[in-house]
């Protein structure tokens, strides 16, 4: 309902209308959050200047899609190799400009801080796979990207440009982890690019049963965990 003293101002409404009550999706608020980046924060600034990555989305009114445009972007720039520097967001991608690739980490990091530059709120997970049937791996970085079109976090991986649907609703980890548990992930696609066209499972959905959350939400002016926290390339 409104508030007393702010009519609530409906656009077709009967004029005969005194009280209303107003519903909408479910929302999901994040439990564990420690605040965002401020967006005029300098590197940012920097970020979005020397990368003119607005160009990406130009033009873009669907946020989801946004989210998808800046993931595939920071795919094309970043992934595919395992150079094994150390740096931020912007030190990874001048770097990246000279001709060097690099793997989950350092796009995890990257996703972040273009998430945070254009006011998507991201945050960091390292993922694994289900070792009781799978075997042990090496751990991965994604990051988890909050949709106001969905109210909920959703998992985005920028190194492969994929992320999880299940009946055309992008997925969180947890809602990844609690299916596999519930039901071995049956229904769960891996879906890649901005066209989000499916893409094989390589080993299965079980892959994603474990995730550790690292709370950073702020890579300029605290950046969590660097390239040197993962093991080795994933």
């Amino acid at each position: 309902m409104a508030r007393e003293g702010r009519p609530l101002h409906i656009e077709g409404a009967d004029g005969g209308i005194v009280r209303a009550t107003v519903t909408g999706p479910d929302s999901h608020p994040p439990e564990v959050f420690c605040g965002f980046e401020d967006h005029y924060h300098p590197r940012l600034k920097t970020l979005r200047r020397r990368y003119r990555i607005d160009r990406a989305i130009r033009g873009e009114s669907n946020e989801f899609r946004k989210i998808l445009k800046l993931r595939h972007w920071v795919y094309r720039q970043v992934s595919g190799g395992t150079h094994p520097f150390l740096g931020d967001a912007l030190a990874i991608l001048d770097k990246a400009a000279a001709g060097h690739r690099f793997y989950c980490t350092h796009c995890m990091i990257v996703q972040q801080a273009v998430f945070s530059a254009f006011g998507l709120v991201a945050r960091n997970l390292g993922v694994d796979r289900n070792y009781w049937d799978l075997g042990r791996s090496v751990h991965h970085g994604v990051n988890e990207v909050w949709s106001n079109d969905y109210a909920k976090w959703v998992l985005v991986d920028a190194e492969y440009d994929f992320h999880f649907e299940r009946k055309g609703i992008p997925l969180s980890a947890l809602e990844v982890h609690e299916a596999v548990r519930a039901d071995g992930g049956q229904g769960i696609l891996k879906v890649r690019g901005i066209s989000r066209r499916r893409a094989p499972m390589e080993e299965s959905v079980a892959t994603n049963l474990r995730s550790q959350l690292q709370v950073a939400s702020k890579p300029f002016s605290r950046p969590g965990p660097g390239p040197h926290s993962a093991a080795k390339p994933s």
